[in-house]
């Protein structure tokens, strides 16, 4: 069967298209047969990169108003494919669309039917620089290909595992009860794939092994990973809670946006794009939301110094609160997205920052990780063993899109 999966971010698009076969209702061969992502979508310069496995490439810089026209910009190059989707090719047979947020209802991946529609738009408020975008690329995908099984699969999902003293906050139960306030995690496809091959690639049991992985990029956020499943996570009720992130500014006290809707005399909508569009790099640095332009300054400019200090100061503090959630062992730390997979210079600070926990970098295996590969990056009397592992949440996405249609 052909699964095409489609991971819409806030302004981005990745996609692959798989071959899987599957008997007795599990996976028995997987193929990728291309992929691609678009950037920048909503400006005039966004970028566009697809390949097909094995032969064809193509790269251009064009208008992409929003992630409708992005779905229907690959659709439209993999029709062009000879044997992909184009008439008289084997047809799609399912499509697995991500969503940031799943609420307290959707905790598994969930084909997508025309009743719950109304439900997948109340969640648009948890997560309102994703969802609506996953949405929307799925009305595209559904406009194109209607016949084809739909199926949403949740970041939150991975993170069901989370105990409730890890999620709850200390805000009134009747706030829980009645709104699902509460912490969920997100990420949940990237660290999924990290729980399934990080034991394949260490050959060990996943039941043996304590991680905790970074998904950095330009949203980040960090998971500890026991047995193949999620003990915590940086995140919370909704992606902005954590780490510093390429605009979102992360962890604050509580009554600051309060004090500053005060002094600013600031809306909740202005207030709200304060936290979530102006702040993180951008905001500290005033250069950019881009690490890698602002890692290019700090040399000369203060303050793009400073918001690298504080982005790795926040992922050490992070790795150091999971400590209780893992039963204070720590055998792996794994590093994704795209930052972890490409930006050796933060990975080393945050390694060399554990060395009190006896973590030792190796400066050459770091140099070397350039995020195509999975690289392991610690010395050989390392205490805590550091990898390189490039996400693959597309993966995910149609592996639990295949599941999801054998048990409904």
């Amino acid at each position: 069967m052909r699964i095409l999966a489609l991971n819409c971010g806030s302004s981005s698009l990745k996609f692959q298209l798989f071959e899987l076969e599957m008997k007795d209702g599990g996976i028995t061969d997987e193929r990728a047969l291309a992929r691609g992502d678009i950037e920048r979508i909503g400006r005039d310069d966004a970028a566009c990169r697809f390949s097909r496995i094995g032969g064809v490439e193509f790269s251009a810089v064009r208008a992409e108003k929003n992630h409708r026209d992005a779905v229907h910009t690959v659709l439209d190059w993999l029709r062009e494919q000879e044997g992909l989707l184009q008439q008289g090719a084997p047809a799609v047979d399912m499509i697995g669309h991500r969503f940031v947020h799943g609420g307290e209802r959707f905790r598994e991946a969930t084909p997508i039917v025309a009743e719950l529609l109304p439900e997948f738009e109340r969640l648009n408020r948890l997560a309102p620089l994703h969802n609506p975008h996953n949405l929307a690329g799925y009305h595209a995908a559904f406009q194109e290909f209607p016949g084809a099984r739909h199926v949403a699969v949740f970041d939150t999902a991975f993170h069901r595992t989370i105990p409730p003293r890890a999620y709850f906050y200390g805000t009134p139960y009747a706030y829980y009860e009645k709104h699902g306030v509460r912490r969920y995690g997100f990420h949940g496809s990237s660290y999924q794939y990290i729980a399934e091959r990080l034991p394949q690639l260490i050959e060990r049991p996943p039941e043996t092994i304590h991680a905790i992985a970074a998904h950095l990029g330009n949203g980040c956020s960090t998971c500890a990973i026991a047995g193949g499943r999620s003990m915590d996570s940086s995140m919370g009720f909704t992606p902005l809670e954590g780490l510093i992130m390429g605009t979102r500014c992360g962890d604050i006290d509580p009554a600051l946006p309060l004090r500053l809707m005060e002094y600013e005399s600031l809306s909740i909508e202005e207030m709200d794009r304060v936290l979530n569009k102006e702040s993180g790099l951008l905001g500290i640095s005033g250069v950019s939301h881009d690490l890698r332009e602002v890692l290019a300054r700090q040399a000369d400019d203060p303050r793009a110094r400073l918001a690298i200090d504080v982005f790795c100061w926040r992922i050490q503090k992070s790795i150091a609160s999971f400590m209780p959630a893992l039963d204070w062992r720590l055998d792996a730390l794994v590093f994704t997205g795209g930052i972890g997979e490409k930006a050796q210079e933060i990975r080393a600070r945050v390694v060399n920052g554990m060395r009190g926990l006896g973590a030792m970098l190796d400066a050459e295996r770091n140099a070397l990780a350039c995020g195509d590969c999975e690289t392991w990056i610690t010395a050989e009397d390392s205490s805590i063993a550091a990898y390189v592992i490039p996400a693959n949440e597309e993966l995910i996405i149609a592996r639990e899109t295949a599941r999801a249609l054998t048990q409904f």
